[in-house]
């Protein structure tokens, strides 16, 4: 069986090992171009920040034309502070997500390596309700009362329902540590891709994958609940004002849009509330803000009433971007109508989604951002190919370069968006 803990995968690991130093060897000249090119959009956002003014010193080279000149202070430049950027990633460790696993790790490799490059605080998470940690299997797997609040929860208190958030990358490992990290993660990406070449190992054999990091259910809302703890000590231990959470998904939150009912006898614990009742509304106890859980049926991206709007606490509450990469293995005309205009018929976003592979709609079923992005082997980060013709001219090459830089970017949709969002 795959998966079994008595198997040795030694062998899995130092084939992961060689596997990762090629994955970073081939993919270390984007992250230093796009390095350069976030420096560089830092360096005019500062400049745009920058202001001339007077010092209150004189400047005695221009003193003897202070009977026509009012300018005889020497002049400063005075930037005003930008904002530190962070980075949380949650990534979706559901079944359904199986077949896009690899693509998902390498994009999730390649953005933590430029965020590691670019020295941004950063922390990847994987939810799952399938991890088998010592506390779920001693409280009982499906017992929300034990994965709920210190006083047991409140009447109409939201449930939170059990799930772990699995740290797999930080800004916290030493060197050795984050090495080791890449390692793993590789040796899971090998595993769950299920091209017929790559699914076994070079001895043959099965790639195997570790019974607890197996792919289970949606824990999409409770995990959104546990980022209004996280966050907060995310800024302050790492000294940053901005987060920019971002989750990778490609489904509907199973659970976490139930509340408490302790009006009955006893001590009840009965669960009240549907996924959709645009009877309920949302009460922030810390900022008193509230939130009327609306219809979602027309919105087929906008992941349901009760996922939009605990969206939309973490940004009013904690001024942070969320960010929502949705996979999808199809988009067709009447999704595309979901996100035409006046100006943007439903064809032209049809032809830009196959054109460019993603589309984005903001502020979008509360997200800050949501990116419509292709699966499987799209989601993959392959190396583009650099070709010109032997006698081609130097405007050809350099429209072939230009195409190639491209295309490298392309398949690294996740970190050239990040950049341009961490780079203001």
């Amino acid at each position: 069986m795959r998966g079994g803990e008595a198997h040795d995968r030694t062998e899995e690991i130092t084939e992961a090992g060689k596997d990762f130093v090629d994955f970073r060897n081939k993919n270390k000249k984007t992250v230093e171009y796009l390095a350069k090119e976030f420096e560089m959009k830092k360096a005019a956002d500062a400049h745009s920040r920058t202001a001339t003014a007077n010092s209150g010193i004189i400047d005695t080279g221009m003193l003897h034309t202070y009977k026509y000149n009012e300018h005889i202070f020497r002049k400063i430049n005075v930037t005003a502070d930008g904002k530190n950027h962070g980075l949380v990633m949650v990534v979706d460790w559901s079944g359904s997500m199986s077949r896009n696993i690899k693509g998902t790790i390498e994009q999730m490799m390649v953005l933590v390596m430029f965020a590691k490059r670019v020295n941004i605080p950063f922390e990847v998470f994987l939810f799952s309700d399938s991890y088998g940690s010592e506390f779920m299997q001693s409280s009982g797997r499906g017992m929300s009362e034990n994965w709920t609040h210190k006083d047991d929860g409140k009447h109409g208190d939201l449930i939170i329902d059990q799930h772990h958030l699995l740290n797999v990358f930080s800004s916290r490992m030493r060197a050795n540590e984050l090495h080791t990290a890449y390692i793993n993660m590789t040796a899971l990406a090998g595993a769950y891709d299920y091209s017929y070449s790559n699914y076994y190992g070079r001895d043959g054999r099965y790639r195997t994958i570790p019974s607890k990091l197996s792919l289970g259910g949606t824990p999409l809302n409770a995990s959104l609940l546990a980022m209004n703890t996280f966050i907060p000590e995310f800024k302050a231990k790492n000294g940053v004002q901005i987060v920019n959470l971002i989750y990778l998904t490609d489904g509907d939150s199973a659970g976490g849009n139930s509340v408490w009912n302790r009006l009955g006898t006893g001590n009840s614990s009965e669960r009240i509330g549907s996924r959709n009742d645009s009877g309920i509304i949302l009460r922030d106890i810390v900022t008193k803000k509230e939130y009327q859980l609306t219809e979602s049926y027309s919105l087929g991206f906008s992941r349901g009433s009760m996922t939009n709007s605990l969206v939309e606490v973490l940004r009013d509450k904690h001024n942070c971007n969320v960010v929502n990469f949705y996979i999808v293995d199809r988009f067709k005309n009447y999704d595309a109508a979901e996100f035409a205009t006046a100006d943007i018929p439903p064809q032209m976003v049809l032809s830009k989604f196959r054109k460019e592979g993603h589309i984005i709609a903001k502020n979008y079923g509360g997200w800050s951002e949501l990116y419509l992005i292709k699966g499987g082997k799209d989601l993959n980060v392959e190396e583009a190919i650099f070709e010109t013709k032997e006698d081609a001219k130097k405007g050809e090459i350099k429209r072939a370069f230009s195409k190639f830089n491209k295309g490298k970017l392309k398949n690294r949709v996740l970190l050239s968006k990040f950049v341009d969002m961490v780079a203001a």
